[in-house]
């Protein structure tokens, strides 16, 4: 900044200026769940969902949230096997700004996601999921 006197004498001085922008921040997620045994050909029990959707709340600050997607630094998938064989999950761009994941084992689908502009999310089990030894749970 440079500030002038009456008669034109001048000083300059360097101003420290921070700039503070908020963040979005997901503050409830649906908790949701799904059931192997209820997968065509895989179980028995068949009376449980197979497909599930939900919804997350997010405060937005000062910009508009724009899309959602998953960090794929945090590498969702890393140590998941579909009947021994790893899975592998695809990102894919809508054109409507909402991202599909399809997760395949060996060319098998296991699981596809949709996350939606609004928060909205859907989930479908489409393969199994191998499991610890003597464990029904991920």
């Amino acid at each position: 900044i440079i500030a002038t006197d009456f008669d034109g004498d001048t000083v300059t001085e360097t101003i420290p200026v921070t700039i503070v922008d908020d963040v979005p921040t997901i503050t409830a997620v649906d908790a949701l769940s799904v059931d192997e045994d209820d997968l065509s050909g895989v179980g028995s029990d068949q009376t449980d969902a197979v497909f599930v959707e939900g919804a997350f709340t997010t405060t937005q600050g000062s910009d508009r949230v724009v899309s959602y997607q998953l960090d794929a630094s945090a590498t969702p998938v890393d140590g998941l096997t579909s009947q021994g064989v790893a899975v592998t999950l695809i990102e894919t761009a809508n054109g409507d700004g909402s991202f599909t994941y399809e997760a395949t084992a060996g060319g098998n689908p296991v699981f596809t996601l949709t996350v939606d502009t609004d928060g909205s999310y859907n989930f479908t089990l489409e393969g199994p999921i191998d499991h610890v030894v003597d464990s029904d749970e991920l």
